[in-house]
């Protein structure tokens, strides 16, 4: 098992406290993943920039797939579940987006640490068609707080040219409890919510204009 400790987030903490986030000392907890806002408001990047997990066969570990990385040993420095109550209803992370160039290098990397690929999609974003993996992060026969889906994302069509360039975070679905009461804290902040590819969920984004770079999505829970 691979646990997902924490993610590093390069925008100010002002910005997600004004989402409704329970912010101290520049970092919140969201279920079982602390997040880490290390931003200056001076364009010191954006988005999620590293993070940090927990497992068996991460030793020596800096990078995967490109992407910044900490090995966390030892006893978990994680808040309790539950330590965090955010106003604006958000319980959990339902899943956590990469970007690839080349989804099946990324699968096979993933794979070659220890998380097994659970299932493969093809769909479509933006017109265009796309593949999808997808991981578990955590412990898979716990609650929605106890783990994290991880979805790989890219074109099935590998670019030769951009085959060797890393993978990135894309983006962060969380679960929230109530959405109408998400939507009433969030107000025009928070689009209206379509229905989800899993059946009897909904889905919705929060806008770009609330001032956060890392695109949020925010899901009514599991069933």
């Amino acid at each position: 098992m691979i646990d997902l400790v924490a993610l590093t987030i390069a925008d100010i903490p002002d910005t997600w406290a004004a989402l409704g986030f329970d912010i101290h000392d520049a970092s919140t907890t969201v279920g079982r993943t602390r997040h880490d806002f290390v931003g200056t408001g001076t364009g010191n990047g954006k988005g999620i920039v590293a993070w940090s997990l927990q497992g068996n066969g991460l030793e020596g570990v800096t990078s995967i797939e490109g992407l910044p990385t900490t090995v966390v040993t030892g006893v978990n420095p994680q808040p309790p579940k539950g330590s965090a109550e955010h106003a604006n209803g958000i319980a959990s992370i339902d899943h956590l987006v990469l970007m690839t160039p080349d989804v099946e290098r990324t699968v096979t990397t993933l794979e070659s640490l220890g998380l097994p690929c659970r299932r493969r999609r093809q769909g479509e974003a933006y017109g265009k068609p796309m593949s999808q993996a997808f991981f578990w992060l955590g412990n898979p026969d716990g609650g929605d707080a106890d783990k994290v889906v991880l979805e790989v994302v890219g074109s099935p069509d590998v670019d030769p040219h951009a085959a060797q360039q890393p993978a990135r975070f894309f983006g962060i679905a969380y679960t929230v409890d109530n959405l109408e009461a998400t939507a009433e804290f969030l107000g025009d902040l928070m689009k209206a919510p379509v229905d989800a590819v899993q059946a009897g969920r909904k889905i919705t984004t929060i806008s770009s204009k609330a001032g956060a770079t890392v695109p949020i999505a925010l899901m009514t829970a599991h069933l």
